[in-house]
């Protein structure tokens, strides 16, 4: 139950993808709502939905004698879906809805969140009440992500499989297979290994694998400002 009038806003799309590269991506189409739930007459001003996109990066905080950090937004728009009122108008008992779009360039960043960054979207509406009332207001972060061009050559190249062979110190010969270079996100990662000793009375006590991140930071002209790397999982079978 709600205790009183409130806003929400409603994603027609829990998050947007755009394919390609930034050189190539088409734009994605960012659709919803804003739903002003009252329940009771109340007096109102206006009513604003602004989207923002923010870039932070953190590299002072890790990187002694540089200044390189950066806080800015780069694309942002808004919807004033009641422009501000000398004298305010009654709203209610009835909820209000009010649907909202904008196309997104696909030359925009998708969103990231690492160590020493972050890009993210965001939607934030506002509606200001009348004096000795506390205004409402309400906030949604938007998922941007960023898949392949269908039929783009690296594209196609990220399904194919990946095998490595080797022997490790002349003792054991291995073969490990991955069936494709690209993984989605919450998929499930399968991995081969076959596994042939060359010394008799060798035992395999365990086999385990990790999932590695390597990113690298760049500047506006293409410099490199950064390199970092972190284990985003491992699992380890002992046999």
């Amino acid at each position: 139950m709600r205790s009183g009038p409130s806003l929400e806003i409603v994603l027609d799309q829990p998050e947007l993808l755009v394919r390609g590269t930034l050189d190539e991506a088409t734009p994605a189409v960012l659709s919803g709502r804003l739903i002003v739930h009252l329940g009771e007459s109340i007096r109102v001003r206006s009513l604003k939905l602004a989207f923002t996109g923010r870039i932070d990066t953190f590299f002072s905080q890790n990187m002694i004698g540089t200044s390189k950090d950066e806080h800015r937004d780069f694309i942002t728009h808004e919807w004033q879906f009641l422009e501000s009122q000398k004298h305010s108008l009654a709203w209610g008992p009835e909820d209000k809805v009010f649907p909202f779009d904008l196309v997104i360039p696909g030359d925009n960043p998708e969103t990231v969140v690492t160590a020493l960054s972050k890009v993210r979207y965001a939607l934030h509406a506002v509606l200001e009440r009348t004096s000795f009332h506390v205004n409402l207001a309400a906030s949604a972060d938007v998922l941007v992500k960023r898949g392949p061009m269908p039929g783009a050559p690296w594209a196609l190249a990220l399904m194919e499989s990946i095998e490595a062979t080797g022997d490790w110190s002349q003792q054991l010969d291995y073969r490990v297979s991955v069936p494709t270079r690209s993984l989605k996100d919450g998929e499930l990662f399968h991995t081969r290994f076959e596994l042939v000793p060359r010394s008799k009375g060798m035992k395999l006590m365990a086999v385990g694998v990790l999932i590695k991140e390597y990113v690298r930071y760049y500047g506006p002209r293409g410099e490199a400002l950064h390199r970092f790397a972190r284990v985003v999982v491992r699992n380890e079978n002992f046999i």
